[in-house]
């Protein structure tokens, strides 16, 4: 991996980036979930930090953050950590206003339920996963979808072949599986040219609900 490119397509709400954590991992992982509530498998390898309101800039420049090498990793994390919108000295404390995702009422109960169809505001749009615990969260805990923002992230990598060492009988197996199965999917092939791709790029667009390549 090279770099990566945030645009912002829109930005709303009380709230503002204050630094952008870039995290990677290597290992190799059958369930996402796995990595979710381990932040010991996670190597944070760069750190952006954004003044006051700056964050909004990039819906005109994108924001590209280079990594100084070449990073190996299976899987990405981008921590976003938010602070309130402030003016001057004061904090900007503008309620957030919360419609429906059904019939598009405002809701201005502190739990969030619409007085008329009686659906929770708090629900997140793209997969209704409710967070009870952060239920004003910047992004859902289960999507990564913002309801303060809509942005798409350009990841520029190519094929690499470096791998995670074997360091539990779990990671030994999960080794094992891989190599028998590629042994399995090679001896069905009936041809031997091979086509190495160059430098390509991965297009996420968050919000948007695509994944282009």
């Amino acid at each position: 991996m090279n770099y990566i490119i945030i645009n912002l397509l829109e930005m709303k709400g009380p709230k503002n980036i204050k630094t952008l954590n870039i995290y990677s991992s290597n290992k190799v992982v059958t369930d996402l979930l796995e990595l979710k509530n381990n932040m010991g498998a996670w190597k944070r390898v760069r750190t952006v930090n954004f003044e006051q309101g700056t964050f909004k800039d990039s819906m005109k420049n994108p924001i590209k953050v280079k990594f100084p090498i070449t990073i190996n990793a299976r899987n990405i994390m981008i921590d976003f950590q938010t602070a309130n919108v402030s003016k001057g000295n004061q904090l900007a404390f503008e309620k957030d206003l919360m419609v429906c995702p059904k019939c598009f009422r405002a809701v201005d109960d502190k739990y969030g339920l619409c007085q008329l169809c009686g659906e929770n505001a708090f629900q997140c749009r793209n997969c209704r996963n409710i967070n009870y615990e952060r239920p004003d969260n910047f992004l859902c805990s289960e999507c990564g979808v913002s309801r303060y923002m809509k942005y798409e992230v350009i990841i520029s990598a190519r094929d690499s072949y470096a791998t995670e060492s074997i360091d539990s009988e779990k990671s030994k197996e999960l080794c094992e599986r891989s190599i028998a199965n590629h042994i399995q999917t090679m001896s069905t092939v009936s041809y031997t040219h091979l086509t190495l791709p160059t430098i390509y790029s991965v297009q996420i667009s968050v919000g948007a609900g695509s994944l282009k390549k």
